[in-house]
């Protein structure tokens, strides 16, 4: 992916997680972003996620390249949501190749 705004709505989709920065702050039309996500399982767990993302102006492809930092109470639940989040990459990186 190369838009940044196109990668946060990607991944919030694929992870029902929800964007707690609010839509005013995401416009614009700059190389890099920051979103905070929020996401409660069915057992009532909470998990914060931190999105740190840019398009570096040296790369060829102009691809998303960045950090997800995810914290939670119970470490089962961060390493779920990683895993979640892993695998929507992986599938994001196999759509763009194929």
């Amino acid at each position: 992916m190369t838009e940044l705004k196109g990668y946060l709505d990607y991944l919030c989709k694929s992870t029902n997680m929800k964007c707690l920065t609010p839509a005013r702050a995401l416009q614009g039309f700059g190389d890099y972003m920051a979103a905070n996500l929020y996401a409660r399982s069915i057992f009532g767990e909470d998990a914060l996620a931190n999105l740190s993302i840019e398009t570096p102006l040296n790369s060829k492809d102009n691809s998303v390249v960045g950090h997800i930092r995810i914290r939670a109470k119970s470490q089962g639940m961060a390493v779920s949501l990683g895993d979640k989040i892993n695998k929507v990459q992986k599938a994001t990186l196999k759509t763009a190749t194929a």
